[in-house]
């Protein structure tokens, strides 16, 4: 089977898998959104920051290295889950060190969580080793299958424990029951246990790509992906960073179905790919067209139809989340952009321009959040995360139009014009529909299929060639 077909074939079965893990998660962030109060998400999402910023591993980025090197020795991946290891040891004293910190300054549950955050870290290499393992041959339908079983057992674990009245503690036992569900899983699937050995040159090898690539680039990552928590946690508190990180979970829904399908795969695919431009070229841009065909109206729907969707799923106490998610909604599809990019900037040996374009957008935010945040709320935080996935956008803009030659106007600008098109003849049509009166799920179907239903319309008068080009290409992929 070529490796466009297999590409296709483990998108699909990604594709399958998170369209579970979404309901999954949609499903039980309401349930556990009415159960949970907003400072219990908070206090999560700020241990998993602090945990983040002490994780040592995380920034050395050596998962980058094992799957661009088309290396399938087994001493290969034992250096790498031995090097892992080694590094999760040190993160594990550094979070113990910040945790003791904290419980000095009287916020003992943070500190309890964070330790248990730490703890449950000593377990990541070995997961880590065996997926990419198998995820290397772009092989993904066990992968699919295992995480929505953990995602399962996490949701009912913490469904149980928000039930018994944990609180806090419920997020924590399910997540440390799913972790542990998804380690077993993989080890029965494995091809072959990674074990504690190392090759010295692959180990130099590795750490000598985690220094001199990795901590720039992870160092930016964190800051980048974590710094609006931290500022809002700081700056607001807990509980607002709670009405914050659901607000980001809702809008990540718009473009996480597409995005995990297609990011997942893109670095393995343009791995295998890296010698070929032509192939690699058209690959980027078939990437690029899904995602901002499929991803852009998602997220658009979301912001139309925030007002109504918020109270109806989570209840009035999650209102001030409002503004926020319209903010990220606004910006959502800039994500999974970035992640195309990533993967090729990786694939293409360039990780030196994706450490410096991941400082320049950490730098925007670390420079525009706290004026924002300070003068606007967490809704300037999203503003300012907004900008810096922006920049990413107009530097993938310019890597594929300069070094794959893509069409630029047909892969991105016309759906990107389609959605445009759409959300002002929706804002039009707005004004006489007079949904007021109605209930508020009425409002949101209304809403939600009138914007689709315009977009496939627009779509379907200003690109039908492509698109049915296109629906050929992958029906053709996916017969093998």
């Amino acid at each position: 089977m070529s490796l466009a077909a297999r590409s296709l074939r483990g998108a699909f079965f990604l594709g399958v898998g998170t369209f579970l893990n979404i309901l999954i998660g949609f499903g039980g962030g309401i349930v556990l959104a009415r159960l949970l109060q907003p400072n219990d998400f908070g206090t999560m999402a700020l241990a998993t920051t602090i945990f983040v910023f002490a994780d040592v591993r995380v920034k050395l980025q050596l998962e980058q290295k094992f799957l661009r090197d088309q290396d399938a020795r087994a001493i290969h991946c034992d250096t790498f889950f031995t090097a892992s290891f080694g590094l999760a040891v040190i993160s594990f004293v550094a979070v113990l060190i910040a945790a003791a910190i904290i419980f000095g300054l009287g916020r003992a549950d943070l500190a309890i969580y964070l330790s248990a955050l730490g703890a449950l870290g000593l377990f990541d290499p070995l997961t880590t080793a065996i997926r990419l393992s198998i995820e290397k041959n772009v092989a993904f339908r066990a992968i699919s299958i295992i995480q929505t079983l953990a995602a399962v057992t996490q949701f009912g674990v913490t469904l149980f424990g928000a039930i018994l009245g944990l609180g806090l503690w419920s997020l924590l036992l399910g997540t440390t029951l799913g972790g542990l569900v998804n380690l077993g899983m993989l080890l029965r699937v494995a091809p072959r246990r990674p074990r504690l050995a190392y090759d010295r040159v692959l180990a130099r090898e590795f750490l000598t790509y985690g220094i001199r690539y990795g901590v720039v680039y992870a160092g930016s990552s964190i800051f980048l992906t974590q710094f609006d928590n931290f500022i809002i946690g700081l700056l607001a508190g807990t509980a607002m960073l709670g009405f914050y990180d659901r607000a980001y979970r809702t809008a990540s829904w718009s473009t996480v179905l597409i995005s995990a399908s297609v990011g997942r795969i893109t670095l393995p695919a343009f791995s295998k790919l890296q010698d070929d431009l032509i192939a690699l070229s058209k690959a980027f841009a078939l990437a690029l067209w899904m995602l901002t065909t499929f991803t852009t109206p998602l997220a658009l729907v979301v912001l139309v139809t925030a007002a109504d969707l918020v109270p109806f799923l989570y209840g009035e106490k999650w209102s001030p989340s409002i503004p926020i998610l319209q903010t990220l909604a606004a910006f959502a599809v800039f994500l999974p952009l970035r992640d195309v990019l990533v993967s090729a900037l990786i694939a293409t040996g360039r990780p030196g321009q994706l450490a410096r374009l991941t400082f320049y957008q950490a730098l925007a935010l670390i420079v525009l959040a706290p004026p924002l945040t300070w003068f606007f709320g967490a809704t300037g935080t999203a503003v300012s995360v907004g900008i810096a996935f922006l920049i990413s956008a107009i530097f993938l803009a310019h890597f594929g139009r300069a070094h794959l030659r893509i069409h630029l106007g047909e892969t991105i600008g016309l759906p990107v014009l389609n959605n445009a098109i759409a959300l002002l003849v929706f804002l039009g049509l707005r004004e006489f529909l007079a949904l007021d009166p109605f209930p508020a799920w009425m409002r949101l179907g209304v809403s939600g299929g009138l914007f689709i239903a315009l977009y496939a319309l627009i779509s379907w008068l200003t690109s039908r060639q492509t698109i049915v080009a296109r629906a050929r290409y992958l029906a053709q992929l996916a017969r093998g």
